[in-house]
């Protein structure tokens, strides 16, 4: 992205901030669960194969899409909550993804073995249920999420909405066969729909059922934990250590803020911006800031060595945020055996994000985050884990 155009987005951004005074919050359980044999297996091959590409000196990483890179990061996601779709209410469970806007689940009529593994929205069993008349279709790159729009009462957190549209899915991709949610809900600014209408969360709001356009995310570092949650309407301030530094969001489509650079073991590397992505499991970004990265590290990491390797320091507007080894290096035990390889991978995101990078779930589990979206923000703060329900 053009420098000027940062500079003039930015000034815009800081110009209309305000300070934002918490209201009366709803909270959404989200659930962690670890990762199955099977998705162990996909993330350990994945990220290996990258490995292999370097240590080969193939550096053209095939140039995914956001949206596959999407579907192969909610195949490793650990994060889940849950929402309820019609009348008598029917329960899904579902990736709560800033990365994207819309609601869909698997419905009926659908037999392919994705929807065969997963709950199943029935529109006969609602009495509110209406169907728009409208198809939908979202690519991935790996293959697509196919059905009809419908407008239905849906609730979150024990907020109801009515008349909200969603997707009722009746071809799922055989990426979403081995996922432990049934389908996705978007957070991410109306702009990335594919099937119109106001999002959930923005229901929500113009229905008057939250205090103010504002939700933030904690999420647990305890493995099989239910401590996570999704706050809406405001902050709980006992998720979080320190003070929240906000950031105005510049591009709204996902959520889109200007950053400086990311640095480890003496190599610094310029940024433009970073997309803030409750949906991305592992940490993401374009090749050019990426490999050079990937190159500091041996080709096989030793667990047992973690600790020796150097802080990861990503800097937005001056400020910096640190990633300690055992938060960037993936520990995947399989088959009673433990194996170590970096959390990166490496895409092609859109040209006006210049040098950019995904903060995904190893960014939200250091720091809770908030989007302020009354002044077009999004603020983080080092997150309390002291505070996790369990203890």
């Amino acid at each position: 992205m053009n420098k000027k155009i940062i500079a003039l987005l930015l000034l815009v951004a800081v110009c209309a901030a305000q300070t934002m005074e918490n209201g009366p919050i709803v909270r959404v359980p989200i659930i962690k669960r670890a990762r199955t044999e099977i998705q162990k297996k996909n993330l350990l091959l994945r990220l290996k194969g990258i490995y292999d590409n370097i240590i080969n000196k193939i550096f053209g990483i095939r140039a995914n899409s956001y949206s596959e890179v999407k579907v192969q990061n909610y195949a490793d996601l650990q994060y889940f909550g849950q929402v309820q779709i019609g009348t008598p209410a029917q329960t899904f469970t579902v990736v709560l993804d800033t990365g994207s806007s819309d609601l869909w689940v698997p419905g009926t009529p659908c037999n392919s073995l994705p929807c065969l593994v997963h709950n199943k929205f029935n529109p006969k069993k609602s009495s509110t249920y209406v169907d728009t008349g409208k198809s939908f279709s979202i690519q991935y790159g790996t293959g697509a999420v196919k059905g009809t729009v419908a407008n239905e009462t849906v609730s979150l957190g024990g907020l109801t909405a009515k008349n909200v549209q969603f997707a009722n899915a009746h071809q799922l991709s055989m990426d979403f066969q081995t996922t432990k949610f049934d389908g996705i809900l978007g957070l991410a600014y109306n702009q990335l729909s594919n099937i119109g209408g106001l999002t959930v969360f923005d229901q929500l709001v113009a229905q008057g059922l939250v205090a103010q356009d504002v939700f933030s995310f904690y999420f647990s570092d305890k493995e099989n934990s239910d401590d996570s949650e999704l706050v809406l309407g405001g902050i709980d301030f006992a998720y979080n250590s320190t003070a929240f530094k906000y950031y105005p969001v510049i591009l709204q489509a996902w959520y889109v803020i200007a950053a400086d650079s990311i640095q480890i073991g003496g190599v610094n590397l310029k940024l433009n911006t970073a997309i803030v992505d409750s949906g991305t499991s592992v940490i993401v970004g374009n090749a050019v800031v990426l490999n050079p990265i990937i190159k500091l590290f041996p080709s096989k990491i030793d667990c047992s060595q973690i600790n020796t390797y150097p802080n990861l320091t990503i800097t937005i507007s001056g400020d910096n945020y640190v990633l300690g080894p055992q938060d960037y290096i993936v520990q995947i035990n399989l088959q009673g055996q433990s194996q170590c390889l970096l959390g990166f991978q490496a895409l092609e995101l859109p040209a006006q994000l210049g040098n950019s990078i995904i903060l995904g779930d190893t960014f939200f589990r250091k720091y809770y985050t908030v989007y302020d979206r009354v002044n077009s923000r999004v603020g983080f703060a080092v997150a309390n884990h002291s505070n996790n329900k369990s203890q």
